[in-house]
Formats: structure tokens, C-alpha cells, sequence
């Protein structure tokens, strides 16, 4: 019994060192040459900062994180964080305030919360966001970056989603012809419904959250969403464990194993009823592999790469 638990303890470990030393950025995934919602593709998330060779935090959402991960890193997705100003021109920020991103203009750190909401435009360009005299991005320029690179971007709505504030967003959407390379997350799934309002020709795609279930797959069929968009992503956030706990979990409890099999089939379900099929936010090249091989459609990543 001693000798038996001996095997099994040192062959667990070898599988460790193994998944370690295999374990990169590189995803397993080739560059896409095309831009789809259908294919496998990565999102270079908008609140990531890894991906910059001698560059980490205070550089999300920003021109220079987005140019790079679409001109080198060949991302053909990209996701945004929005929130508007004081006077109603939406910017790219993930938190509510600046300050995890923001600093005053000699490089001193904020030491009042700066509301974006409470805010103006030009006041918001008046302090350092990313440490190399960067300024706040708008919705537009991006919106610009996108249509140039022909990049899907996934706008998450982090402001209130009010019918004034959801018009100024499609406006900007639209005024770059992006309408149809866009796919909307707003705040609560309710927003949908705003967007839909204002989107006559059904161009735009959304994302929704909380219903990455059959039963919740089920709820959205009944409210027809599917008829008046383009597609619709339903999205999971999954919780990361450790690289031993995550094997120990898969060799030994059956538990475990029940739940990848109705994981599956919850993706399963969904592509059956036309949906795609999303997770996020994953940063281990493992776990990424894993989701692509079931089915997962879509992965949102501060750092993964794709292999050249």
C-alpha cells in the first residue's frame, strides 16, 4: 500500500513539473487571418497591462495597449471598458474613479478619488494616465483603431445605462461603421433592450452575462433576443486555481469530472440553440487549450499569445 501511494505521489509530481515546463503564454492557437465571432479567437482584454514587453499596469485601456496587441500581437478582438464624463463623452476606464490609473501631471499620486462620472472630458485630460504623458482615450478613438485594423470590439457599458447614454455610445458606434464589428455588454442584460431599440437594422451583437446555463439559455430564448441581433455571446467568468490543485482536482474527485461533463453540455446546448459560446478572464495557457478543446468559442486574456 506504502509502495503504491509512493507511485502515485512521485508520478503526480513528474505530471506537475511536466505541465510547468510545457506551461507558456502561447495559447495554441494560430494568428486568425480573418476577423469572425464564429471562429476561436482570443480578446485582448482592456484591463490587462502584460502584454507590453518592460510595461505593466496603468496601461489599460489605453491607444498604447490596443495598438499594440492588434498590429504585433495580431489580436483580431479587443475589449474596451466605457464610462462617461461629466459632460457626456464616453471614455475608456475601467473602475469608477482614475486613480488606479491616473496620477497628477508630475507623475504624484491622486490622492482624492477622481470620478469619472463627476468629471469633465477636459478635466479628465488633465492628469497622466500610464506614466508617459498619456491621456484618457475616447470611445471614438478607438472606434477608429478598430474600423482601420478591421478589429471586433467588445464595448463593456460600465457607465449607467440610461436611453441618453446608450444613444450617445451607438452614435459613436455608428459613426464609424462599426456597428457590425461590435458586440455590446451592458451593465445589467436589461441594457440590451435599449441597444435594441435604437438598432432597427439588428446589425449589433450582444453580451450576456449570469445565464451560462441551460435553464438560463432557456430564459433567453424566450425573450427572442436572437431575432433582433447579430449574435449573442453568453459569457463565464471562471475561477482560476492553482496548477496543482487544478490536476489534483482532475485525477482524483468524480465530482470534478461531472462537472466538465455538464460544463460541455451547457456549451453544447448553446451552439445548438445558435449562440456563441464565451469564457473570460483566463491567463494560463492550460486552462485555455482546455476551453478551446470543449468548445468554447471565444477567450478573454490579459497576456495570452498566439503561436506564430
Amino acid at each position: 500500500m506504502k509502495q503504491l501511494k509512493y507511485l502515485i505521489y512521485n508520478n503526480l509530481i513528474r505530471l506537475l513539473d511536466l505541465c510547468k515546463r510545457e506551461s507558456s503564454l502561447h495559447c495554441g492557437l494560430k494568428r486568425p487571418d480573418d476577423t469572425s465571432f464564429k471562429s476561436r479567437q482570443l480578446i485582448q482584454h482592456g484591463n490587462a497591462g502584460n502584454n507590453l514587453p518592460g510595461r505593466k499596469g496603468k496601461i489599460s485601456n489605453s491607444l498604447l495597449l490596443y495598438d499594440y496587441a492588434i498590429k504585433k500581437l495580431g489580436f483580431k478582438m479587443v475589449e474596451c471598458d466605457v464610462r462617461m464624463t461629466s459632460d457626456k463623452v464616453p471614455v475608456l476606464c475601467h473602475d469608477p474613479f482614475i486613480n488606479n490609473v491616473a496620477s497628477a501631471r508630475d507623475g504624484s499620486a491622486l490622492t482624492d478619488l477622481i470620478y469619472v462620472n463627476q468629471t469633465t472630458y477636459r478635466e479628465l485630460q488633465n492628469y497622466n494616465w500610464g506614466g508617459q504623458n498619456n491621456t484618457v482615450v475616447t470611445l471614438k478613438e478607438l472606434m477608429l483603431l478598430c474600423s482601420q485594423n478591421d478589429v471586433i470590439c467588445h464595448v463593456d457599458v460600465n457607465c449607467d445605462v440610461t436611453k441618453e447614454n446608450v444613444k450617445i455610445i451607438y452614435d459613436v458606434i455608428e459613426e464609424y461603421n462599426m456597428l457590425h464589428r461590435v458586440f455590446i455588454e451592458p451593465k445589467d442584460n436589461s441594457g440590451v433592450d435599449l441597444f435594441m431599440e435604437l438598432d432597427l437594422k439588428h446589425v449589433l451583437s450582444y453580451q450576456l452575462d449570469k445565464v451560462f446555463s441551460i435553464e438560463g439559455i432557456d430564459e433567453m430564448e424566450e425573450k427572442e433576443y436572437r431575432k433582433n441581433a447579430c449574435n449573442i455571446i453568453i459569457s463565464k467568468s471562471m475561477p482560476q486555481p492553482s496548477l496543482r490543485n487544478r490536476i489534483k482536482q482532475t485525477l482524483l474527485p468524480r465530482k470534478t469530472i461531472e462537472h466538465d461533463v455538464k460544463f460541455e453540455q451547457v456549451i453544447n446546448y448553446g451552439h445548438e440553440k445558435g449562440y456563441i459560446m464565451k469564457v473570460t478572464t483566463i491567463n494560463d495557457s492550460l486552462l485555455a487549450k482546455y476551453f478551446f478543446s470543449v468548445g468554447i468559442d471565444l477567450v478573454s486574456t490579459d497576456c495570452l499569445l498566439y503561436d506564430d
